[in-house]
């Protein structure tokens, strides 16, 4: 798994010291309300697969 934005490693670094400092518990806690947040509703949008809309046939071709 590999961040796809400075965003993504800011919530990894708090979650990191939250981690570290509080325990688990509070972490995922922590990381939980940081995503909702920071991406809101966006978070559950995600982005289409470039390979699946690579492979799709095209109408005209066939």
């Amino acid at each position: 798994m590999e961040a796809k934005s400075q965003r993504d490693l800011g919530i990894a670094g708090i979650i990191a010291a939250i981690l570290v400092t509080k325990g688990a518990t509070w972490a995922f806690a922590v990381g939980i309300l940081l995503v909702l947040l920071i991406y809101g509703k966006n978070f559950f949008k995600g982005e289409p697969d470039k390979i699946a809309i690579a492979q799709k046939p095209s109408d005209g071709d066939e």
